[in-house]
């Protein structure tokens, strides 16, 4: 059970990474840095999913 949770916090980590990098190609800096607030701690995933909604730039 242990090596599943390590798994998954790493796994996640990588996720976060990506999306990162993904919010420094932004080039609005005010959305690039609202982005950027928004995958910071718990929740991260779902926080991003909402900005790019908010932002409209879910299609970029």
């Amino acid at each position: 059970m242990q090596r599943n949770v390590e798994w998954d916090a790493f796994i996640s980590k990588l996720i976060v990474i990506k999306i990162e990098d993904y919010c420094r190609t932004v080039s609005d800096h005010v959305k690039r840095d609202t982005l950027l607030r928004a995958i910071k701690g718990k929740g991260a995933f779902r926080r991003f999913k909402d900005k790019i909604i908010d932002l409209d730039i879910e299609e970029q």
